[in-house]
């Protein structure tokens, strides 16, 4: 994740010890209304963990938004 979100969101494995499949994902916050699965930490976290293990791995902001945009881009077209 680039560098500016950094102490913004939590990867699971902040939030639980043990190794699982998904715990290099982004935790994902617990949200007891529908107005909270429209928060920015909420959105942008799931949509986070529905990218690419290859754009994940990108630390250098710029170079993520080349890729994302490639990425979208290729998604979009086909």
């Amino acid at each position: 994740m680039p560098v500016i979100f950094s102490n913004y969101f939590s990867s699971n494995k902040d939030i639980h010890y043990h190794h699982t499949r998904s715990s290099s994902l982004l935790h994902l916050s617990s949200v007891s209304t529908s107005v909270g699965t429209k928060s920015t930490k909420f959105k942008a976290s799931q949509l986070w963990n529905t990218l690419p293990e290859r754009l994940v791995k990108i630390k250098n902001f710029n170079s993520f938004k080349t890729e994302l945009s490639i990425y979208l881009i290729d998604n979009i077209m086909s």
